[in-house]
């Protein structure tokens, strides 16, 4: 095998092994006024990096974790990043006891 098609088949066989372990693409809802996984997902990323995720781990608003696909790490989600970066504003949980109640500030 001629050494440009060894790295065209090494190429290739890396892109289908990253594509078993990337992360679901975030759907943001692109509503400040209501937040949802996608959103969180999104500010994981941005935090993080492609391959993390929101990921849901109790019922209260700060229930929420990045995780990645195969590990036990958990980190923290910067929700007021988040809003800063693309709304210009503050985040709050309107109700802290509801994990959907994540909104960007003045929306």
């Amino acid at each position: 095998m001629s050494l440009k098609k060894k790295a065209t088949s090494a190429i290739a066989s890396a892109m289908v092994l990253g594509s078993l372990f990337a992360a679901p693409a975030a759907n943001a809802s692109g509503n400040p006024s209501k937040l949802d996984q996608g959103d969180l997902t999104q500010a994981c990323q941005m935090q993080y990096g492609p391959y993390h995720f929101a990921n849901l781990f109790g019922t209260t608003a700060y229930s929420w974790k990045c995780v990645v696909v195969g590990s036990t790490s958990k980190w923290d989600i910067n929700v007021n990043n988040y809003c800063m970066t693309i709304w210009s504003v503050w985040a709050i949980a309107t109700n802290p006891n509801d994990p959907n109640s994540w909104k960007c500030q003045g929306y």
